[in-house]
């Protein structure tokens, strides 16, 4: 099997994130797409996160009827900081016949090197990564640069991204706005 796994605080969840998972299962044929929110993702530590159990829901909610998509609370239940090299290596344990993919933006393609270990994510799963608002042509330059650097490839989803931003989403709900062109009305009506 193919198995994706798409990580991230979902702080929250957006219609963008729905379009990356949609485009990640067409563009890497994937069997199973797993939504894994973090506990407390290692660049965001001395921020203020929502309640991991709130964007567990949200995300549950969200990816609601998205065939192969499955929702886990493996990063959560497992508490402190969510290091995807760690993750990696229990998923690859657990799906050891199958190939594993792991789904990032191009904002975490370039922060990709300073991750923890990122060898030994590249050892357990192939990057799979979709643009965020890039113009045509970043792919052969990041793929250069990749390939230099790690001495492998990363997987294209297909899908170029809008400049869609959780913390801006976040800063419309404080100040009150509907945010249910941004995260859906069955989302939006649960941040109510």
């Amino acid at each position: 099997m193919k198995i994706g796994v798409f990580g991230g605080s979902f702080d929250p969840v957006h219609l963008e994130h729905i379009e990356v998972a949609k485009a990640a299962i067409s563009s890497l044929s994937l069997d199973k797409l797993i939504v894994m929110p973090a506990h407390v993702p290692p660049h965001k530590q001395d921020k203020i996160l929502s309640q991991e159990t709130d964007r567990l829901e949200m995300c549950k909610i969200a990816f609601s009827g998205i065939e192969k998509v499955e929702v886990s609370d493996y990063e959560i239940k497992k508490g402190g900081n969510s290091y995807t090299y760690l993750t990696c290596q229990a998923l690859k344990e657990i799906y050891s016949k199958d190939e594993l993919f792991f789904v990032v933006g191009t904002d975490m393609l370039r922060d990709f090197p300073t991750w923890k270990h990122p060898e030994k994510i590249l050892e357990c799963a192939t990057l799979a990564v979709c643009a965020r608002n890039e113009n045509e042509g970043w792919a052969e330059k990041e793929k250069r640069d990749f390939n230099d650097r790690f001495h492998c490839d990363f997987a294209l989803v297909h899908y170029n991204g809008k400049p869609v931003s959780s913390t801006i989403i976040r800063v419309f709900g404080a100040a009150g706005l509907d945010l249910t062109d941004f995260v859906g009305k069955k989302v939006n009506e649960y941040i109510k």
